[in-house]
């Protein structure tokens, strides 16, 4: 091999050993750019959540649960909605420390409508 020949091909080793190694920074930055990206949304998504608990927090955060109530006091509250699918929850009278999930739940037909109270222990 001519000096040229061996100068020319430790050229193109020094070229392939820096090809490899730009290639290998180019895959440590989009890692590195997607590892950003994944705390982003990891971010966005703590903060929906937490909003989502800041309005579940307000008025309507326990609404449903009612305490100490008797059942026709329930059945009265169920009773004036209209409405299919409105559930209240209360501490049972009988047992001390179970609860009460009543459920109003309407059926309507072109005949009739009917309207069922649901207490379930």
């Amino acid at each position: 091999m001519t000096a040229a020949a061996t100068a020319a091909a430790a050229a193109a080793a020094d070229y392939d050993d820096d090809d490899d190694e730009l290639m290998m920074m180019v895959v440590v930055a989009m890692m590195m750019v997607m590892m950003v990206v994944v705390m982003i949304m990891v971010v966005v998504v703590m903060v929906v959540m937490m909003m989502m608990m800041m309005m579940m927090t307000g008025d309507d955060a326990c609404s449903w649960f009612i305490g100490m109530m008797s059942r026709e006091e329930i059945n009265a509250v169920l009773n004036a909605e209209r409405d299919s699918g409105v559930f209240l929850v209360r501490d049972s009278a009988t047992i001390k420390g179970d609860f009460v999930l009543s459920v109003k739940y309407v059926i309507y037909s072109p005949f009739c409508s009917l309207s069922f109270l649901t207490p379930v222990s």
